[in-house]
């Protein structure tokens, strides 16, 4: 529905209905599996906003979800696919947005809190009937997120800009939860693929060179060392213990100068040729077990990118 204004005030909802519906078969087995359900979510807001239209202050509720569907897999002896249910989350958040400093800071601060219900993770165990692998998405339990977050943008000078955030996240599963292939209690365990902390910092200027314009800018970001999915197959203590992805701090550069209709322009990204991985997670091979002769513990991950060195040259025609 269409926001309302009460003086400095604006409150805003709705609704929405989502319907969906799945039909999926593998042709191999000749198992199929249909799901048709139907969910409503919510959402509201308050926003209170200054006179002066410095000062935002807001907070919200809001709904979403991952529906429910089928793996193309299955264990030994059933008589269709394996099928998980859906995903949902309520997000409750509260937040600031200014000017301060004669308009020459702009801050946002958030908090947030966010119940999740039945999450969703692809998983791999060994069947147990013929010890052969099988792969599909499950519902692990529900888990519990808050934090607090910044992003700041302060025109130092006329020439120089400071940008930048910072992020810290509380995240655990919920009392109860149960790794649905070792059977271990993972109740207040920081769910998969969180850093609890991140964070960036750039540093601009721009400035005149005659009658051209050019800037030069350095960058650093940061990502505190994150949970995977190890949780879920390898215990304390064994041969094969949760590991966790690394932290990285990543430097980049960047200059350019435009002389109108000409411009040209440099960027180092990755200054330091930082080794790290956006992505970790663990392919469990039951020490061995799925795949004789490799590993017991199988890590998968996607590389950053490495130091490149980037030119650029534009022209207004």
């Amino acid at each position: 529905m269409p926001p309302t204004t009460i003086g400095q005030i604006e409150l805003s909802g709705g609704l929405r209905v989502d319907k969906t519906r799945t039909s999926r078969a593998n042709l191999d087995t000749a198992l199929d599996g249909e799901n048709d359900e139907t969910v409503v979510l919510g959402r509201a807001s308050i926003a209170w906003q200054s006179p002066d239209e410095t000062t935002l202050l807001y907070a919200t509720f809001s709904q979403g979800f991952e529906p429910a569907d089928f793996s193309l897999s299955n264990l030994t002896g059933a008589d269709t696919l394996l099928g998980y249910g859906k995903e949902t989350a309520d997000q409750i958040e509260v937040g600031y947005k200014g000017r301060l400093l004669d308009n020459s800071l702009f801050l946002t601060v958030a908090a947030f809190h966010i119940d999740y219900n039945d999450r969703q993770f692809e998983l791999q165990a060994a069947d147990p009937e013929t010890g052969g692998f099988v792969e599909g998405v499950v519902n692990v339990g529900n888990s519990t997120q808050m934090g607090v977050e910044f992003d700041l943008t302060w025109q130092l000078t006329d020439n120089l800009t400071l940008s930048g955030g910072a992020g810290y996240i509380d995240a655990e599963w919920d009392d109860g939860t149960i790794s649905p292939v070792t059977g271990l209690d993972l109740s207040g365990v920081q769910p998969p693929n969180v850093a609890r902390w991140s964070g960036s910092v750039a540093l601009e200027y721009e400035g005149d060179i005659g009658a051209n314009e050019f800037f030069v800018r350095a960058q650093g970001r940061y990502k505190g060392k994150s949970s995977t999915n190890s949780q879920f197959f390898d215990a304390p203590g064994d041969e094969y213990p949760v590991f966790e992805n690394p932290s990285y701090l990543v430097v980049d550069l960047a200059a350019g100068v435009d002389f109108g209709r000409l411009s040209l322009g440099a960027r180092v990204e990755n200054l330091f040729d930082e080794r790290y991985f956006n992505d970790l997670q663990e392919f469990p091979n039951f020490a061995g077990g799925l795949n004789p002769g490799e590993p017991g513990q199988i890590i998968i991950g996607t590389l950053g990118q490495a130091r490149r060195i980037i030119a650029s040259v534009g022209f207004d025609f």
